[in-house]
């Protein structure tokens, strides 16, 4: 969860958005789902192993140059990188960048045991930061705090911007590694998030203009309101990018992470990452939405369904739903029936599996996406037969409802969390302890074949809890 005070975005409009509440922010309780495939043929994994991290032997020949000093930052990098479980290839090649890193966590005493997880950022760190804000977020690395401790509101973590900590809830200590480490690298995708542009300007948002807020003349100030967040662009967004660089599957917040892959299909990583990661989001994905035909008005009735959607809430006014969103953008952007377009459409029918139906959340195309949309009975038929492709898959246990779209180094996959279990029938068998994997499988829509597939686990950090 991320304490709202960051990401504002004001409307000059007479309606008002619902404000944000606690919000539950790690591990559900799932119901184990299990699916035992038959097997046929398999592949490679959807994308390319950890390599190791190496290092250059110093020449024997006399005497000895003065270091070149690039060569010496990556030769530390490499040997930090290995020490950190990390390899090469996750510095991208920003190796003075991750020694600067480096000593900001190595002395920083308020991080505690969890240092280690911190490490793990780096590679999301290093694609988005620009070098404008790099002392400015190495400053803020440098006085993180990280601590654990029984929270009395009912979610699993959260990061405070005003005094910069993550806080877990020590009740989490007793999950499963995976779904830990998913709920602290989840906080410290808020923290990344919240810091990697530098100093935030708040900036104001009206039907015509944008402005820094401090420049509205006070007699207008409190016309302007404010969308507390739009948090489903907040915890939706950071669901998703450590599904992209930690865990591989997503379990929380599914219609913010599916609109926001919806996104991604049709618009491409590049606004993707510039909405998450800009110093405000809802504004820089309002001005998108706008230049695509969206009014203002239109963008808080879309607004307020989300909230209502990802935290199980009945809508008040009118509803936008986010596939009639994404619907209008295919339509914009590609100029063609949407209907003929399977990936998009699995996409669609991924976004919204909750109690809440049409009746609550109406929509002009509600009679496609109701003959679209895939109960857990029926996207179990969808998916075993894809699970009958894979051969050797073990008998594993389905810890969501439903199969995701995830984009990985550019290319999208069905996936899901998982663990393996002993393949009998009888529920006493299982084993609560079994580690959580994700199931990453390459699959092509059009042709409905399953190419290869992959049971993924990130490198596991140690505590003493």
């Amino acid at each position: 969860m991320h304490t709202p005070s960051r990401k504002i975005l004001s409307l000059l409009l007479a309606c008002s958005l619902i404000a944000g509440t606690s919000v539950l922010c790690g591990c559900d309780d799932f119901r184990p789902r299990r699916i035992e495939p038959s097997a046929s043929t398999t592949l490679g994994p959807p994308h390319s192993a950890t390599t190791e991290a190496t290092t250059t032997e110093e020449p024997a020949a006399t005497p000895t140059p003065d270091p070149d000093p690039d060569h010496a930052a990556m030769q530390e990098a490499l040997e930090l990188a290995a020490k950190h479980s990390l390899s090469e290839d996750d510095l991208r090649g920003r190796y003075d960048l991750f020694v600067r890193f480096c000593r900001n966590v190595e002395n920083n005493g308020r991080l505690g045991e969890f240092a280690d997880y911190v490490y793990l950022l780096f590679p999301m760190i290093a694609d988005h930061i620009k070098a404008e804000s790099e002392d400015y977020f190495l400053a803020k690395v440098g006085s993180l705090k990280i601590q654990s401790w029984k929270i009395q509101r009912n979610h699993a973590g959260e990061y405070e911007q005003s005094d910069n900590t993550v806080t877990i809830n020590s009740l989490y200590l007793e999950s499963d590694d995976m779904s830990y480490m998913a709920t602290v690298m989840h906080e410290l995708t808020h923290f990344v998030d919240t810091n990697i542009d530098g100093p935030v300007e708040k900036v104001t948002f009206t039907t015509d203009h944008a402005y820094p807020i401090n420049d509205v003349p006070k007699d207008q100030q409190g016309s302007l309101i404010g969308s507390s967040d739009v948090e489903f662009l907040v915890e939706g967004g950071a669901e998703l990018y450590i599904a992209k660089y930690f865990t591989h599957y997503t379990r929380h917040y599914t219609p913010a992470v599916q609109f926001l892959t919806g996104l991604e299909y049709l618009c491409g990583s590049e606004l993707l990452d510039e909405v998450f990661f800009a110093h405000d989001s809802a504004y820089v994905l309002s001005e998108y939405l706008i230049s695509q035909g969206f009014s203002p008005e239109e963008l808080i009735y879309f607004y307020t369904t989300m909230y209502a959607m990802c935290y199980w809430k009945t809508p008040t006014g009118t509803v936008l739903r986010p596939e009639d969103v994404l619907i209008r953008l295919y339509e914009k952007l590609r100029g063609s029936d949407f209907r003929a377009d399977p990936t998009f459409c699995y996409i669609l029918s991924s976004i919204y599996k909750e109690d809440f139906g049409f009746d609550v959340f109406p929509s002009p195309n509600e009679e496609f996406l109701k003959s679209n949309l895939l109960s857990y009975e029926d996207n179990q038929a969808f998916f075993y037969p894809i699970l009958q492709q894979l051969d050797d898959l073990p008998p594993l246990q389905f810890y969501a409802t439903q199969i995701c779209c995830l984009y990985l180094d550019g290319k999208l996959y069905l996936a899901a969390e998982v663990s393996r279990y002993d393949g009998d029938d009888d529920d006493t068998n299982d084993d609560p302890g079994a580690p959580h994997e994700a199931l990453v499988i390459d699959y092509d829509f059009e042709t409905r074949v399953a190419s290869s597939y992959e049971l993924f686990m990130p490198p596991m950090v140690e505590l003493n809890g």
